[in-house]
C-alpha cells in the first residue's frame, strides 16, 4: 500500500515545460497520432468501463439505501489498509452462497487512492461469478474531529466524491457532528441536513450523477487502479491459503492493528498532517474531549484541554547550539497554540537569567550542560526548569504531555 501512495509523488515529478515540449516534438515525429490516440494505457485492465455492463443510468447518490440483497462488510473491529480491504470484501463474497450481494466499503482518507480503491472493487467484482452486486460506500469517524467539525464537512464532501467517481452505488455518510456527545435536537437535525446537502451538491450543482466512470482512461487512476487490483489479488490468495474463518479474523486483527499504531505515529511525528488535529489547531476552547478508541484526534483533544485549562508560558533557553529535537518540540508547540519564545544563544548565564526574568514563562526547558541547568534552577526556583533531554525526539503528544506534567508538579509544590 504504501507503494501505491508514493505513486502519487515519486512516479509523477512534475517536468519542465521546455523538456516536456521538446520530447513531446520528438515522440510526435516519430510515431502515427492515429495510433498514439488509440494505444491503452494499461495491458491489463479493460479501460472501456470498470462496469461488466453498462447501466442504464448513471450512478445516484443515496444515502442509507436499502434493498433485499445481503449485506457483507468488513468488522468494525479492524482498521485495514484499503487493499487488503478489498481482499477480504471478496473473500466474503466468495464463501457466500448468494449470486446477489451488496458489500460496504469504507471510504479512504486519500482522495485518489478511494478513487482507485472502489474502481478495483467493482472491477473484481464484475470479474467474479455474482449476477449482481450493489457496493456502498460509508464513512466513519477515524478522521474527523470536534474542535473542527467545519473540517469534517470538507473532508465528507471529498469523500463523498472520491467513492463517486470510483464508482460506488450509494452512500451512506455519518453527519459531520455526529461524534459531538452533547448535541441537543436542533444540532442533530441540524448536521443531517448539512451532511444531507452533500449529496445535494454533488447532484444538482456539481452534476456527479450524470456522468459513469468520469475518470476512465486517466493514466493515474488507471495505474493506480491496476496496481490496487494486482495487490488486493495478492492479499485475497494469502486469505484463501488460511484454513480457517477463525485464522482469517486473526490474521486481520494482526494486520489491523499493525496499521492503526502505524498511523498513529505517523501523526504523532508530523508525517502524515490531518488538519485541525495534528496541525493548524483551532484556538476555541472545548470543555472535555469524546472518549474514543475510534477516533485519531482524541489523544490531541484530550490534551489540548488540558492545555486550555493551564494556558502554559514555555520559555527554551539556548546556552549552546540549537539542538535538533527542538524542532519537534517548537511543532508540538505550534500545533497546540502554546505561546513560548526562543533565544539565539546566550553567552552569560545572568543575560538568560534577566530574560527569563522579563518573559516570566511558566516552563523554561534549557538546552545547556548540567551545571547551567543546576544554577538556572538555584537561581529561578520560582520556576519549572527542566532539560532539553528530558523530551522525546519526535513524538508531539510525549512533548505537550512531558510539558504539562512539569508545570503540574510545579503547581502542586
Amino acid at each position: 500500500m504504501n507503494d501505491l501512495k508514493n505513486n502519487l509523488v515519486n512516479q509523477f515529478p512534475p517536468p519542465s515545460f521546455d523538456e516536456w515540449k521538446e520530447d513531446a516534438q520528438k515522440y510526435l515525429k516519430n510515431n502515427k497520432i492515429e495510433d498514439l490516440i488509440s494505444k491503452q494505457l494499461t495491458d491489463s485492465i479493460d479501460i472501456q468501463s470498470i462496469y461488466s455492463e453498462r447501466p442504464s443510468k448513471s450512478i445516484e447518490l443515496n444515502f442509507n439505501e436499502s434493498d433485499s440483497f445481503p449485506i457483507y462488510s468488513v468488522s468494525s473491529n479492524y482498521t485495514l489498509e484499503s487493499d487488503l480491504e478489498v481482499a477480504h470484501l471478496l473473500y466474503l463474497a466468495s464463501q457466500s452462497k448468494t449470486d446477489e450481494l451488496t458489500v460496504r466499503a469504507k471510504i479512504d482518507t486519500n482522495f485518489f487512492l478511494s478513487i482507485a480503491k472502489f474502481r478495483a472493487l467493482r472491477y473484481l467484482l464484475g470479474k467474479s461469478n455474482l449476477t449482481k452486486f450493489k457496493i456502498e460506500a460509508y464513512t466513519t469517524n477515524l478522521n474527523k474531529s470536534i474542535i473542527d467539525e467545519s473540517n469534517n464537512i470538507i473532508r465528507l464532501t471529498t469523500e463523498a466524491m472520491s467513492a463517486n467517481i470510483g464508482g460506488c452505488d450509494s452512500l451512506d455518510l455519518l453527519p459531520y457532528n455526529s461524534i459531538n456527545s452533547k448535541l441537543d435536537d436542533q444540532s442533530t437535525q441540524f448536521g443531517n441536513r448539512i451532511t444531507q446537502n452533500i449529496k445535494n451538491l454533488l447532484n444538482d450543482e456539481s452534476y456527479f450523477d450524470k456522468v459513469t466512470d468520469p475518470l476512465a482512461g486517466s493514466y493515474l487512476i488507471e495505474e493506480l487502479t491496476l496496481k490496487f487490483i494486482n495487490s488486493a489479488k495478492s492479499h485475497l490468495s494469502e486469505l484463501e491459503s488460511l484454513l480457517s474463518d477463525d485464522a482469517v479474523n486473526k490474521y486481520l486483527l494482526e494486520k489491523s492493528t499493525q496499521q492503526i499504531n502505524k498511523t498513529k505515529v505517523k501523526l504523532d511525528s508530523g508525517v502524515k498532517k490531518l488538519i485541525g488535529v495534528n496541525i493548524y489547531q483551532n484556538s476555541e476552547l472545548i470543555d472535555s474531549p469524546a472518549d474514543s478508541d475510534d477516533r485519531l484526534a482524541t489523544d490531541y483533544e484530550q490534551l489540548k484541554v488540558k492545555v486550555d485549562n493551564s494556558k502554559p508560558r514555555v520559555y527554551i533557553a539556548n546556552f549552546q547550539e540549537k539542538s535538533k529535537k527542538q524542532l519537534p518540540i517548537t511543532m508540538a508547540l505550534n500545533t497546540f497554540n502554546i505561546e513560548f519564545e526562543a533565544n539565539s544563544l546566550f553567552d552569560l548565564i545572568e543575560d538568560g537569567y534577566n530574560t527569563i526574568k522579563l518573559y516570566d514563562p511558566d516552563l523554561v526547558i534549557v538546552n545547556g550542560d548540567d551545571n547551567i541547568i543546576r544554577n538556572l534552577n538555584i537561581m529561578l526556583s520560582e520556576y519549572s526548569i527542566v532539560s532539553l533531554e528530558e523530551f522525546s525526539s519526535d513524538s508531539m503528544l510525549t512533548n505537550i504531555s512531558t510539558i504539562i506534567s512539569k508545570m503540574s508538579k510545579v503547581n502542586n509544590d
